[in-house]
């Protein structure tokens, strides 16, 4: 029986420059709940829903200026990152555009 894969993702809204810091197991679905107000960022894909809440609840307490830092790590640009959960790609250790998915050890 195959479990499913959770996400840790950020979006970035896109009026107030807020992050919103959450994981899901259906990260498409997570988007087109945010898709008006907020781009997808961050994504980073997990096999153990322990492993990702603790990589999220992480992420959470850092200060504001620290969660940026850690974005801009993986997205210089702050693109959208919707076309990567269309084309399939996922985040690597030096961006976002590679096709294989990296699994995270945290």
């Amino acid at each position: 029986m195959s479990r499913k894969p959770y996400y840790l993702y950020v979006f970035h809204h896109i009026n107030d420059n807020q992050l919103c810091i959450d994981i899901t197991q259906n990260l498409r679905e997570a988007l087109s709940i945010k898709q008006a107000f907020y781009h997808l960022v961050y994504y980073e894909y997990f096999r153990d829903k322990h492993l990702a809440k603790l990589k999220e609840l992480e992420l959470r307490f850092e200060s504001r200026q620290k969660q940026r830092i850690f974005v801009s790590k993986f997205n210089p640009e702050w693109a959208n990152l919707e076309h990567c959960l269309i084309d399939n790609c996922a985040q690597t250790s030096s961006g976002y555009q590679k096709s294989s998915v990296q699994e995270s050890k945290s």
